[in-house]
């Protein structure tokens, strides 16, 4: 009898292992799926086959997790690699994705639903994750005011942010009216920032080119500093920071100089109405969220020596006319050739528009007016 169950024990413990290692794949199919499903709310999740290598590492072919009409992620294939001893720890060395794909539209979804997607947990996890890399992947996003479109690559390292890295090509964002194009950001946004360049920024008619800058995070916020570039063939230089706990809640400060204004007359299509000579220079604040841009403010004054202002459009003199009561045979004699020396200008945003209010000085005497610019920063076909 002692024999019979000797042989017994001894086959058992011959078996079990040969059975767990027949049944792992499925057993690590089975808890990726459920920590996948407990991560993303609400989403489905596909996982293709599992390859378990029990020294070394774990090999899953593909991963689609989808939320329908909000999000559409495929992997082509994750790595999970490990020590023994690290394992035993609780510890892994490396998870790594094949690249893929990730589709994302939330423009359907109300203020703060966007903050419930993912269930990331309050406690410390069973394993910690030595990095995590996710090699380039293709990227479609789009909320109620921002789309874009590139692709993405990431070093992730969670106990020490320093050497994070990331690769990112954007083909286009959009948001507000605001288009940028041919962008790339490579580097460490949190030891010393992830260097930025872009072809162009096109803001409605007028045209940012050769911008430059640096990507940093800071704070549970995004911020781009040493933003530079030229427009109206001067320069521009400046600072955003936006907010990552607070709906992407957004400031930036922008300072421009030597901005020719007969080439913005030229981007805006105004010369049929106004024509003028002279450099410009001055600030702007902007304010928002990721939704929308709720304040624009800004402060101008014309350079040394001025310049010539000429107003061609009648319609524009006689709304002055009718406003200020003066006969608009006057102000088409003092807007035919208005030879100034100073000149400043205060800028407004409603929400649409944007407001000039416009003061210059010269010999023949002092001249107010106000400029609207229309539906400035103009909805984009997607994601706005």
């Amino acid at each position: 009898m002692k024999k019979a169950v000797a042989i017994v024990l001894g086959l058992l413990t011959f078996a079990f292992p040969v059975v767990f290692l027949f049944c792992a794949p499925d057993i690590i199919i089975y808890i990726a799926k459920a920590g996948i499903e407990k991560t993303f709310v609400g989403s489905s999740v596909s996982i293709g086959k599992c390859v378990f290598h029990p020294l070394r590492s774990i090999d899953i072919t593909y991963v689609q997790i989808n939320k329908e009409g909000v999000y559409d992620i495929r992997l082509n294939g994750i790595n999970v690699s490990y020590g023994i001893k690290g394992l035993l720890a609780g510890h892994i060395s490396e998870i790594r994705s094949g690249g893929g794909n990730i589709s994302m539209d939330l423009r359907r979804l109300k203020p703060g639903e966007s903050g419930k997607l993912l269930n990331t947990g309050t406690g410390p996890g069973f394993f910690s994750v030595g990095k995590v890399v996710v090699q380039e992947t293709g990227v479609d996003l789009k909320t109620q005011g921002i789309s874009l479109s590139g692709t993405l690559a990431i070093d992730f390292h969670p106990d020490d942010r320093n050497e994070d890295r990331i690769d990112a090509v954007i083909r286009t964002i959009k948001a507000f009216g605001i288009s940028v194009e041919e962008a790339e950001i490579s580097g460490a946004p949190y030891a010393g920032g992830a260097v930025l360049t872009a072809r162009k920024i096109t803001c409605g008619d007028a045209v940012i080119s050769g911008v430059g800058g640096i990507v940093k995070v800071e704070n549970d916020s995004i911020v781009l500093d040493q933003l530079a570039g030229t427009v109206f063939n001067g320069m521009i230089r400046g600072k955003a920071e936006m907010d990552l706990r607070k709906d992407g809640r957004f400031t930036a400060s922008i300072d421009l100089t030597g901005l020719d204004l007969g080439t913005f007359i030229r981007d805006f299509k105004l010369a049929e109405k106004v024509e003028v000579t002279g450099t410009i220079g001055g600030g702007l604040r902007l304010a928002g969220s990721m939704t929308a841009l709720t304040g624009i403010t800004g402060e101008f004054s014309t350079d040394i020596p001025g310049g010539v202002l000429v107003i061609k459009d009648t319609t524009f003199l006689a709304n002055m006319a009718k406003r200020t009561g003066q006969s608009i045979d006057m102000l088409m004699e003092n807007f035919s050739r208005y030879v100034y020396n100073k000149g400043g200008m205060k800028v407004g945003f409603n929400g649409r528009d944007m407001s000039l209010d416009i003061e210059m000085e010269g010999e023949a005497g002092k001249r107010t007016f106000n400029v609207v610019l229309h539906d400035i920063f103009k909805k984009g076909e997607e994601g706005i």
